[in-house]
């Protein structure tokens, strides 16, 4: 609303709430709409802050704070927030994607073969009710999975790792190499000649 009250300023619209004593004809109007928008971004702001402290201390915890069900693992219907192998994807996990990695050398080539074997994302619900998934897997997200700590039992929340509250599907050997391998990847595509002439 702040920003639709710039536009209107700058096209010298006034407002009227019918509703609330709104009126930005006066000068004590538009500083009482001034304080309501003040005190809405707080709320905002604070909410977001509550959002962002209750994750990690779910994540503390070694809870799955969501984001949709990822691959290998159900979630557990009796306690909230705890993943469970899912046994019949974790053979896709280990041999269609860190050990394909591995022979590939390539993210490119996993997902060509995970489309041709016909592997797709997750099909799960939504809070809201929204079925989500079910789409074919990207190069970015086949390298979410193969640097996503869940699959060693653990949870990230932003920068830190927690010890989970599910066991791990992947060795973590296995898990490391395909690491060790992606970053080599990453440092030999990077621009070995620095920023030369341009910046970009």
């Amino acid at each position: 609303f702040y920003t639709l009250w710039e536009f209107f300023q700058k096209h010298n619209v006034q407002f009227i709430s019918l509703h609330e004593k709104f009126d930005t004809t006066s000068a004590v109007g538009r500083a009482m709409l001034k304080l309501i928008l003040v005190f809405a971004e707080l709320e905002r702001e604070q909410t977001a802050e509550r959002t962002q402290a209750t994750m990690e201390h779910r994540a503390r915890q070694g809870l799955w704070n969501g984001g949709g069900r990822p691959l290998g693992y159900d979630l557990d219907p009796a306690r909230k927030g705890v993943l469970v192998p899912n046994p019949a994807e974790t053979a896709t996990v280990i041999d269609h994607v860190f050990k394909k990695y591995l022979e590939t050398g390539s993210a490119d080539k996993v997902v060509r073969h995970l489309r041709a074997i016909g592997v797709r994302k997750p099909v799960h619900d939504s809070r809201r009710g929204r079925r989500r998934g079910g789409g074919a897997y990207t190069k970015m997200e086949v390298i979410r999975l193969l640097t996503n700590p869940v699959y060693v039992g653990k949870v990230r929340f932003k920068d830190e790792v927690y010890d989970g509250k599910h066991p791990g599907i992947v060795p973590p050997e296995l898990f490391a190499e395909a690491g060790r391998l992606l970053e080599r990847n990453r440092v030999r595509k990077g621009n070995s000649r620095g920023d030369d002439a341009h910046v970009y």
